[in-house]
């Protein structure tokens, strides 16, 4: 699997490995900054759910916003 993929509709992922297990970052891209939106490691082969939904209504949220947010 590479290590930064495409997940459809403007989310992405970027995985790492980390002490033996495996991290994801879930972010998209907004005028032209890279905008992480969750992060988890990964217990199981499988993303959770619940984590992907979050991911996604971040970004939705996110892009809903004209000014993009805040930039903390």
């Amino acid at each position: 699997m590479p290590t930064c993929r495409n997940l459809g509709g403007g989310l992405n992922e970027v995985r790492t490995e980390v002490a033996n297990k495996w991290g994801r970052v879930f972010f998209c891209v907004k005028d032209k900054l890279m905008i992480l939106l969750h992060g988890i490691m990964k217990t199981t082969n499988k993303t959770p759910k619940q984590d992907m939904d979050l991911a996604k209504k971040r970004m939705k949220e996110l892009l809903r916003n004209k000014q993009g947010g805040n930039h903390e």
